[in-house]
């Protein structure tokens, strides 16, 4: 994945931040970190967070927190004082608040080489190159990554027409607090909503390992919904379940997908 914002480019393939299209010298870790706060520019990340991350847990002060997002700034042209990019937000963390746009390596490498059209990959065959932008970060950092989809949504009750949105939004919310997964933003991963969508290209444009699939059918007698998990490395399907329960179950059928 390559992240876009000003005139910089942070390029989660190749570990490289670039300017106007020069590199900039940055260590590794600032990377990590400018990449964790690019990625989760929709909300605010807080320190125990960064650390769960960047760190992989390890008892780490605040103060070197403190340093390390000076170093983000400093990489990126920013300043504690500026804080044009990346704003501390007291007492609950720091947020990436400049304009990021995200596209896959291969589209985003079109803008500047006209390259001859990719052969097509078949269905469940992915190529390591199109998991290497986010899986391979986050498997760097002994994480494994998720992508929660848009559902979608069968049936003509219309008492609930933002379920297969509601559902998949509450499962974000629940999982990004396990601090051993890495859940893909709301943002990112809801631009599939509407679509079909091939869990495998899903995944190899949002970089993420795991893809988590469902639909809803709401009738008159109640709720149903089906959810599966695919693991998009191999293209094989690793758990499914059907959950079934009456119109007002909303919020137990979505504990019951998260456990």
């Amino acid at each position: 994945m390559i992240y876009r914002f000003e005139d910089y480019e942070l390029d989660l393939k190749t570990a490289e931040l670039r300017k106007a299209g020069a590199p900039v010298a940055i260590e590794p870790q600032v990377l990590d970190l400018l990449a964790l706060l690019a990625e989760n520019h929709d909300r605010v990340l807080s320190k125990d967070e960064i650390v769960d991350v960047v760190w992989q847990g390890r008892a780490i002060s605040g103060a070197a927190v403190d340093s390390r997002i000076r170093s983000v700034r400093l990489a990126v042209g920013d300043s504690g004082q500026a804080q044009r990019l990346i704003r501390t937000v007291r007492r609950r963390g720091y947020r990436f608040v400049g304009a990021v746009s995200a596209a896959p390596p291969e589209r985003a490498d079109e803008t500047f080489v006209k390259a001859p059209s990719p052969q097509p990959v078949a269905a469940h065959e992915p190529t390591p190159e199109a998991f290497a932008a986010g899986v391979g970060l986050y498997a760097r950092r002994g994480m494994p990554s998720l992508a929660v989809l848009p559902f979608q949504r069968f049936g003509e009750d219309t008492r609930f027409p933002a379920a297969a949105l509601a559902l998949p939004h509450d499962l974000i919310a629940a999982l990004s607090r396990l601090r051993w997964l890495k859940v893909i933003a709301r943002a990112s991963s809801f631009q599939f909503h509407g679509a079909a969508c091939d869990p495998v290209e899903a995944a190899g444009r949002l970089g993420a390992r795991y893809v988590l699939l469902g639909a809803v059918t709401l009738t008159n007698a109640g709720v149903e919904l089906f959810a599966e998990l695919t693991d998009a490395m191999s293209g094989t399907l690793i758990w499914a379940d059907q959950f079934s329960g009456r119109h007002d179950d909303m919020h137990l059928l979505r504990e019951r997908v998260t456990a």
